[in-house]
């Protein structure tokens, strides 16, 4: 059965304040359980063909880790189901009622839709702003939150590529902590929002993800540093 996308026309204003205070909202309803179901089988099964290993620092957000198993765009994009989710109208048309402008596909391929495991002791996203303004995070299985794998934020900052300087942003502003459970969607303003995912601190937990990005039209205007994601999938470049 093709996936559905259930809109609440009567939520739009909450969410977008939500998203405009937080650069951060929820958006678990508007899918169904079967569409996460079906994308969490396909990601399974991806993972074991096409999931390549990644440890290493990420020398332009001040040499946070980077531990954790990734699927590139490329191989995402071979799945219809993941590619017809990612540019259905309903899903765009959504995103631009939360965000308050017109959203466009990530002109990045590599960056585009990007699948992330975390699966051993220690694994995590390390500290990091994105290049494109918007990430819708499918959150398909998620650890207990003992074990770690939480979502952390510090938004209404901005990255300084020259010198990151992420310490000074957790003097600035409180670090924010998100639990998602296993099947829930969040869509964050990853551009000026420093991130990461806590470490991971059970060898038995796993917490798998789908990252759609999107683009704004300021993005669109401005030329774009695609360093960490280049180094995400060639770190010894």
């Amino acid at each position: 059965m093709p996936f559905t996308i259930t809109l609440n026309l009567e939520k739009q204003h909450q969410k977008r304040q939500e998203f405009f205070t937080h650069s951060l909202v929820e958006l678990s309803d508007f899918f169904s359980n079967e569409i996460k179901k079906e994308l969490l089988n396909d990601l399974t099964k991806m993972f074991l063909l096409n999931g390549v290993r990644r440890d290493f620092t990420m020398q332009a957000t001040d040499c946070t880790p980077r531990r954790m198993t990734n699927i590139e765009s490329r191989f995402l994009h071979q799945n219809k189901r993941i590619t017809n989710l990612y540019n259905d109208t309903r899903l765009t048309s959504l995103l631009c009622d939360v965000v308050g402008e017109k959203v466009y596909p990530c002109p990045y391929e590599p960056e585009k839709i990007v699948a992330t495991k975390l699966h051993k002791e220690g694994d995590t996203h390390g500290w990091h702003w994105d290049d494109y303004s918007l990430a819708l995070v499918f959150v398909l299985k998620a650890p207990i939150p003992s074990a770690g794998g939480i979502l952390q934020c510090v938004p209404h900052t901005n990255w300084n590529r020259k010198s990151p300087d992420i310490i000074s942003w957790f003097l600035i502003d409180n670090i924010r902590s998100y639990y998602f459970p296993s099947g829930s969607v969040y869509l964050m303003q990853t551009k000026t929002t420093l991130h990461r995912v806590y470490p991971l601190l059970q060898e038995d937990e796993e917490r798998i993800i789908l990252n759609f990005a999107y683009a704004t039209k300021l993005d669109l205007r401005n030329k774009m540093n695609h360093e960490t994601v280049d180094a995400l999938w060639n770190p010894e470049s």
